[in-house]
């Protein structure tokens, strides 16, 4: 059996199926949904292109892909969640300016994020504002960097913002309410029912937050802080089919230029607190040296000076992103042991996520692989040839990246670690070269007797 989270719209597989009187915990939200809630839990269909976000073609690419920006109007940025009926409103928890608080939608050390009703404008919104009523300089930095970057950016894979204020003094951003879940639980609750994102969804979802970074790294807007925590996953109004696949909540509904959508993963870049502007001088919100990022999903540059990186930074985090969801795991594994994280990053290739996943295909490996390259040099030049390649690979044709052959490796592995290379070479020379002289001893020992 097979129900919808109302609050968060995953799908949730069942065992067996609930009595009335009990409550079913949704894994991804942790919401507890009732019985009546069950029977309404199901959106209506509605066609993919009504998803309240118009968008206009960039000219077509040399392979003939096309991508899309949207326009420069502000209705461009309404939610896709508009595509869904509108989600029933909890009860109002606080008034804050005009706006009605209805639900924390979740927090960190700086701030909290809220579900929240502006009655002016008739729309949910959600509303972002920090811990403290009075910030220091620096946090207030922060939050206004976060703002200008956001509010400049306009993509249907971005989150919009509304506005920007304060209330008493408390700093707040008013930006889309998106009807979902992040893309951090959507992937627990996946591998929490024993199955990974089939690779072509990963794919897809990867192409679309690619395109969205091409947008913000074009007007010169670097994330540095991208991971599945920062990117939320709505849905576009299709409605899962399970009859098609018992074992998927997905149908195959088709999309732009022929490429399957595979259903209900639709992404919006969110959370450009980290973010660095190419157009301003770069303020030091950290003391020296401290780093900038969530430290899995940093680059080896991010860890050396988190100011002076570039875009192909966000390339190094998308690449971890895509190898999390082919595989389940993280491609250097020691992700609670800070130092030695930051050695295997630095030092270490990843695996291709095929020897992880058996069903990841080898255009994806070559892909991702690419991405995690140590030297930014030798990654993709920009997100949108990232996106282009995903694209190919979606399309059934040959991509342009070439994979990693083992000589490459071992050639990188060498630049990387000269002193053990250099130790490794006399030693295996020092063999050869006492093979060599016993060998000739022992010949002419044979020919002498």
């Amino acid at each position: 059996m097979e129900i919808q989270c109302p609050h968060c719209q995953i799908a949730i597989q069942l065992v067996e199926a609930p009595l009335e009187r009990d409550d079913v915990t949704c894994p991804s939200c942790g919401s507890q949904i009732s019985s009546a809630e069950r029977t309404q839990s199901e959106p209506p269909v509605v066609p993919p292109a009504s998803n309240g976000r118009e968008t206009t073609s960039l000219p077509a690419s040399p392979s003939g892909l096309p991508f899309s920006v949207p326009p420069t109007s502000q209705t461009a940025s309404a939610s896709a969640a508009t595509s869904l009926t509108a989600p029933q409103r909890p009860p109002v928890i606080e008034a804050f300016g005009h706006f009605q608080l209805l639900k924390r939608l979740g927090g960190g050390a700086y701030g909290d994020v809220f579900w929240a009703y502006d009655p002016q404008l008739d729309r949910d919104v959600a509303i972002k504002r920090p811990h403290q009523r009075r910030l220091p300089p620096e946090l207030a930095e922060r939050f206004a960097r976060e703002a200008r970057a956001a509010a400049q950016l306009q993509h249907r894979h971005i989150v919009g913002t509304y506005e920007v204020g304060e209330v008493d003094g408390r700093p707040y951003i008013a930006s889309e309410y998106i009807l979902g879940t992040d893309l951090a639980a959507r992937a627990k609750a996946e591998k929490d029912q024993n199955r990974l994102l089939p690779p072509r969804d990963i794919a897809l979802l990867c192409a679309q937050v690619a395109e969205a970074l091409h947008v913000a790294h074009e007007a010169g807007i670097v994330h540095r802080d991208l991971k599945p925590a920062n990117i939320l996953i709505g849905r576009l109004g299709l409605r899962p089919d399970p009859s098609s696949n018992p074992d998927s909540n997905r149908n195959s509904n088709t999309g732009r230029d022929g490429v399957p959508t595979y259903g209900v993963l639709h992404p919006y870049i969110t959370d450009f607190g980290m973010a660095k502007r190419d157009t301003e001088a770069e303020f030091v919100m950290t003391q020296a040296g401290d780093l900038l990022g969530s430290p899995a999903y940093m680059s080896p540059e991010q860890w050396q000076d988190s100011h002076a990186v570039d875009r192909r930074t966000d390339l190094w985090a998308v690449g971890v992103i895509l190898f999390e969801l082919l595989t389940g795991e993280f491609p250097f594994r020691a992700s609670r042991d800070f130092l030695r994280l930051k050695e295997q990053i630095k030092n270490e290739d990843p695996p291709p996520p095929s020897q992880l996943n058996s069903q990841v295909p080898a255009d994806l490996d070559t892909l991702c692989l690419k991405c995690l390259e140590k030297d930014p040099s030798r990654r993709f030049p920009t997100a949108a040839d990232l996106a282009q390649e995903l694209h190919r690979f979606l399309h059934g044709e040959p991509i342009h990246s070439c994979p990693i052959t083992q000589w490459e490796r071992a050639t990188k592995w060498c630049q990387r670690n000269p002193a053990v290379a250099s130790l490794s070479a006399a030693v295996v020379l020092v063999l050869l070269t006492g093979t060599a002289v016993s060998s000739f001893f022992a010949f002419m020992s044979a020919k002498d007797s």
